[in-house]
This record gives C-alpha cells, sequence and structure tokens, in this order.
C-alpha cells in the first residue's frame, strides 16, 4: 500500500473523503465545514520517512513494514485528525515534507 493510500484508509475512519485526486482530497466534519487536504504521495512519503523512528516507538510495526513508514503514515493521520479537532475553522492542511501547514482560507473543492 502506498504511503498516501495508507493515509486516506487512516483518515476514513474518522471522516468522508471526497474528491479524491493524486494533490489532496476533501474531508467532511461532523459540525463542521470541510478541510481540503493537500498531500501527494510524495510528501506523504517524505513526511514518513522525517517521522519513522518515532512512529516506530509509539505505534510499532505496521502493515509488515520495518522501516517504520506505514507507522508513521498512521501518526500522521493521528496528526491531522488532533490538529482539525483543536482547529475549528482550520479550512486547508497541507501534507509538506517538514511538517502539516495549516490555512483559514476557503478551499477549492466541494463535497458532492
Amino acid at each position: 500500500m502506498s504511503h498516501r493510500k495508507k493515509l486516506e484508509a487512516t483518515l476514513s475512519e474518522a471522516f468522508r473523503l471526497d474528491n479524491v485526486d493524486d494533490q489532496g482530497f476533501l474531508l467532511s466534519r461532523p459540525g463542521g465545514p470541510p478541510v481540503q487536504v493537500m498531500a501527494s504521495e510524495e510528501d506523504v512519503a517524505a513526511m514518513a520517512r522525517m517521522m519513522a523512528a518515532d512512529a516506530l516507538l509509539a505505534l510499532g510495526e505496521i502493515d509488515d513494514d520495518p522501516s517504520g513508514g506505514m507507522a508513521a503514515v498512521g501518526l500522521l493521520g493521528i496528526h491531522v485528525e488532533e490538529l482539525i479537532a483543536s482547529q475549528p475553522t482550520v479550512a486547508v492542511v497541507r501534507v509538506t515534507p517538514t511538517g502539516l501547514k495549516t490555512g483559514d482560507g476557503p478551499t477549492n473543492r466541494t463535497a458532492q
């Protein structure tokens, strides 16, 4: 499973995903506005490499991946969920190789 697909699977446990494409997707959250998540495979994989050691310590091996990449994506999903829960007005979350970035501007995706 790709890093991006693992992130989608993790987040789909808490949110409905719409308008999924190579660059991102829209999360629908109960009681709040949708959140645009901008996350390319390359950026998710880069962040996973950066977080791998911490993720292995926190979550252990996931999906028979001793490198910690899949555990890191699981941890990344938790961070995205916590960020959205703690910032009710956030409209955009960008996964970058160096961390999560947020914005409060309008999204360019609409739920279907």
